[in-house]
């Protein structure tokens, strides 16, 4: 009588990780904690100008609301909305569990206020973890055109 060979079990294919679905309420959070930890350091100051009058400029605002306007409210200039953006990429990162993130510099200099950026950031996280690497590749290459700018993108002139 032949014994029964038990079945030998085929490893499992290790299927992608299905990035995770950024939601409002944690996008908040998110982003107030790279706000605070970015900006908070700013404290109120007054500056004598050459003329002798004083300029007031205040700090950062202890609390943050989501009507606040970036810009006047916040007292963040274009290059803190870049810095801003290049932290908040890599905070979204880590929490999708997509390895890169990035947002437009054009875009990120149309937000408004707290709740734009919020929403902003929402749409583009979550859009951004839909796709394929070939997928964003080839968005790459349909809104930048290497060529016309100059630039050879590599020998087969494929983005890397």
């Amino acid at each position: 009588m032949k014994k029964k060979q038990p079945k030998k079990k085929q490893p499992k294919k290790k299927q992608p990780k299905k990035p995770k679905e950024l939601t409002r309420a944690t996008a908040k959070k998110i982003f107030y904690a790279v706000l605070q930890d970015s900006f908070s350091y700013r404290t109120d100051k007054t500056i004598t100008n050459d003329d002798g009058t004083e300029t007031f400029i205040p700090g950062f605002p202890k609390r943050v609301k989501l009507k606040d306007k970036l810009k006047e409210d916040l007292g963040l200039d274009s290059l803190d909305l870049t810095e801003l953006g290049m932290d908040v990429e890599e905070k979204f990162s880590e929490f999708s569990g997509v390895e890169e993130i990035y947002f437009d510099a054009e875009d990120l200099k149309s937000l408004v206020t707290v709740g734009n950026a919020i929403d902003f950031f929402v749409k583009a996280v979550n859009e951004r973890s839909s796709l394929t690497p070939e997928e964003i590749k080839k968005r790459v290459q349909e809104k930048y055109n290497f060529r016309d700018m100059g630039l050879k993108e590599d020998d087969k002139d494929e983005v890397q």
